[in-house]
Order: structure tokens, then C-alpha cells, then sequence
């Protein structure tokens, strides 16, 4: 799955869920999110290099796993990461554009 433009944090958690309700398993899907560190943000590791992070808001239930820098972010679910936490997340954001 490949997120870009607005909504992007809601985008990402139902990309996650959709892909469970086809069957997919949680420990192998992936999302990608692009831009997704815009001027002054980074993902952990990079603060020093690029600057703040931003789209931290699914840091307890997602992973970063790879980056391109400051254009692509690869996530996967952490574990213990349920459909149910992603739902509540997703209700959380739908309405707040990221």
C-alpha cells in the first residue's frame, strides 16, 4: 500500500486494516507513506540530519522500518498491534487531515 497526499495518518491505518480483512498477515504487510517528512521533520534516527519528526501520532502501535530520508516511509504494524487498536486510532484521526 502507498499513501500520499491529505489524510495521511488515517490513510495509513486503514490501509493496514484493509489489508487484514483480505487476509494479508499483519507481520508481512507494509505501508508506505510518501512525504512523509516535509521540511524540518524526520523519522527516529534523523532528528540530527533533517530536523523535527513529524507523524509521530502512530508511534506505539507502528514501526518505521525504512526511509528514504525525507520523501518515503516504510511501516509495519508492531507486535501486538490488533485491528481493534488500528480501528480506534483511525476513529481518533479520520477527521484531523496529516
Amino acid at each position: 500500500y502507498t499513501v500520499d497526499g491529505r489524510w495521511r495518518v488515517p490513510c495509513v491505518l486503514l490501509s493496514f486494516l484493509h489489508a487484514s480483512a483480505r487476509g494479508a498477515d499483519p507481520q508481512h504487510t507494509r505501508v508506505l507513506m510518501h512525504d512523509c517528512n516535509q521540511p524540518g521533520y524526520s523519522p527516529p534516527g534523523l532528528e540530527d540530519e533533517i530536523g523535527v519528526r513529524n507523524y509521530t501520532v502512530n508511534d506505539d502501535i507502528l514501526q518505521l522500518v525504512d526511509h528514504s530520508r525525507s520523501r518515503l516511509c516504510v511501516y509495519k504494524r508492531k507486535p501486538g498491534t490488533t485491528d481493534d487498536m488500528l480501528l480506534a486510532r483511525y476513529q481518533q484521526y479520520s477527521f484531523y487531515p496529516g
